[in-house]
């Protein structure tokens, strides 16, 4: 797990690495690897269609943004604190669509 991750995103992989043990509301399709590249969603989102957000986020349709709307929901490029930076600098979304949501770490 690096720590320079943006707070709410190290939040989120915080409760990730929890959900077996307190029932966190996010859980892992893609644990972290070796570089740290992560997919984690919640309840209601298959790891399907986390798997098609991620690949729209990083598509010539949005890497050039820091907001993208893709599948129903919002994601927003974060780093450092920041949601300025577009996707192709941050390479991290949170997405959200309602109380669903995405958190995309593409290392």
């Amino acid at each position: 797990m690096r720590c320079f991750w943006v707070s709410s995103v190290a939040t989120c992989v915080l409760l990730v690495a929890s959900a077996a043990s307190a029932g966190s509301s996010l859980r892992y399709c893609q644990r972290p690897s070796l570089s740290g590249s992560f997919i984690a969603i919640s309840a209601g989102v298959s790891c399907r269609t986390a798997r098609r957000i991620e690949e729209t986020v990083l598509s010539s349709a949005c890497i050039g943004g820091n907001r993208c709307h893709t599948y129903g929901f919002t994601c927003l490029a974060v780093w450092e604190g920041r949601y300025d930076r577009p996707f192709s600098y941050t390479h991290h979304a949170v997405c959200r669509s309602g109380q669903r949501r995405v958190v995309l770490d593409a290392g």
